[in-house]
């Protein structure tokens, strides 16, 4: 054996090294355990009442069921997934202690549900009752209730051969009402005092968490909406329930100026359901109508969510059910490859001692890994291309390593186009429109951010574009990515 193959040889072998268990032993090669993964591609229906997208830390409840039925499969109850960096945080990953929430699927390879809900209480075990009580609203995103069930969309269930992850389309569970107010005759400095109360509404009541149905409404109180913009918008939730006409009221009050209760016409609220009122308040009446909308479409004044990137972090999902550890590479889905990647995904087992690292995205040069043996890679592409409002974004990754070779070299784009520039041409292309990038070769655990600003509506392509070459001292280098986000900062 030649030094280049026995040092080739020599790097394999020590990147295979943490695919052993915890205690050094090889692990049982005909177990297939495979770890369940929650799809960031969340339906548009996912829009809290906090705001247009899930933020950093917000925990849902997974409950993994029998295909078809309602129990509980391998002791997986109320398992707590958080969501990752803002912008991205449909990445939902096991909560800390991970060993404690972490779920695989059944190894005999049974087909199973998920039923998931938001928010997340510690203090449910089982598919029963959650109390529902919205009579604070001080924190709409702790009391909007949302759930999901893969059922509806998949009737066929998941099982350990399914290499996707797993689609949540979380739905709302309550209502929702928003107040907007004018005036005739009343100064803005009046308008900034107003007081708003909702009186007689049912403020509590029970929700099965095995089947979505809600009932039991209760808890007659009176409510204080959230001020939005004092003086004009005002939002709360609502429980589901019929109001008969006269029994709850609207309740205006400016101190020293006015004090008027509106009765409220007969209604039903519907779960995912907005009622917008608007009240024109004078000196001497207030006139106020209504309309309703669905919720779920985004009809309730906060901005509707841009599309989110897809697939977005570690564990990235494969579209084949191959990765090294496996002996080959697999192709990263929902995301947009040249030739020059020649294969992503790479599986290094747990990153060496990191697991929430776990199947990255890697691009590697040499160690005849790729579809051309010792080969540089020159221009690899990845990107997603969508189309966003107008408005200043940020764009952001988290890499693990740059690789060991002198010239790597790894740019963060943001461009108009079919598709994205070369390395060389990254800083002098027109259709850029924002990057950033490094060229460290020994540089480990770090962000690239880049900024950019759309003045209309515009396809935009979202992505990387590396150079990684061979180090002659060890046969090959790669660069790895941990994940990606995209935010909305203005």
């Amino acid at each position: 054996m030649n030094m280049r193959n026995f040092l080739m040889a020599a790097f394999v072998t020590a990147m295979m090294i943490p695919s052993c268990g915890k205690d050094g032993k090889e692990p049982d090669r005909d177990v297939r355990k495979v770890e369940v993964r929650f799809s960031p591609n969340i339906s548009v229906s996912r829009t809290k009442a906090a705001g247009s997208s899930w933020s950093a830390g917000d925990a849902v409840g997974v409950f993994m069921v029998n295909n078809g039925g309602v129990t509980v499969s391998g002791g997986n109850a109320n398992k707590k997934y958080v969501a990752g960096a803002a912008g991205t945080a449909g990445n939902f990953a096991a909560a800390e202690p991970r060993e404690n929430n972490v779920m695989y699927y059944p190894e005999e390879d049974d087909d199973v549900d998920f039923i998931a809900y938001y928010p997340y209480r510690q203090d449910i075990s089982t598919l029963g009752t959650y109390s529902v009580n919205v009579a604070a609203q001080t924190s709409p995103a702790d009391i909007d209730l949302l759930y999901a069930q893969t059922s509806e969309n998949a009737p066929d269930g998941y099982s350990n051969s399914y290499t996707l992850p797993v689609p949540l389309a979380f739905k709302h569970q309550l209502s929702w009402l928003t107040l907007n107010i004018t005036s005739s005759g009343l100064t803005p400095e009046q308008l900034q005092n107003l007081q708003i109360t909702l009186q007689g509404l049912n403020t509590t009541a029970s929700f099965n968490l095995a089947d979505g149905s809600l009932g039991n409404p209760g808890g007659v109180a009176d409510v204080t909406p959230v001020t939005v913009t004092a003086g004009s918008r005002y939002e709360a939730i609502v429980v589901p329930q019929i109001i008969a006409a006269s029994t709850v009221g609207i309740l205006f009050e400016i101190s020293g100026v006015i004090s008027y209760t509106y009765s409220v016409p007969a209604v039903t609220f519907e779960k995912g359901k907005e009622y917008r009122y608007t009240a024109n308040i004078t000196l001497s009446n207030i006139t106020v109508t209504g309309t309703i909308d669905d919720w779920e479409q985004g009809n309730t004044g906060i901005p509707p969510a841009f599309p989110p990137l897809v697939n977005a972090s570690a564990p990235f999902a494969c579209t084949d059910a191959g990765l090294w550890k496996n002996d080959r590479f697999g192709t990263v889905a929902g995301w947009i490859c040249n030739a020059a990647t020649g294969g992503l995904t790479f599986d290094d087992e747990q990153a060496w001692g990191r697991p929430e690292y776990d199947d990255m995205m890697c691009l590697m040069a040499g160690f005849s890994l790729r579809d051309e043996p010792d080969a540089d890679i020159s221009n690899a592409k990845i990107h997603q291309a969508l189309t966003l409002p107008a408005g200043t974004y940020r764009l952001k990754t988290f890499v693990w390593y740059m690789g060991g070779a002198p010239g790597n070299v790894l740019y963060l784009v943001a461009a108009k186009g079919s598709d994205l520039p070369d390395t060389n041409e990254i800083a002098t292309d027109n259709h850029v429109l924002g990057y950033t990038g490094e060229t460290d070769a020994g540089k480990q655990e770090f962000y690239l951010e880049c900024s950019f600003t759309l003045t209309e509506p515009a396809e935009v392509l979202l992505g990387v574009v590396a150079d990684v070459y061979i180090a002659p001292w060890m046969g090959g280098s790669g660069i790895n990515i941990i994940s990606f986000s995209l935010d909305k900062t203005d």
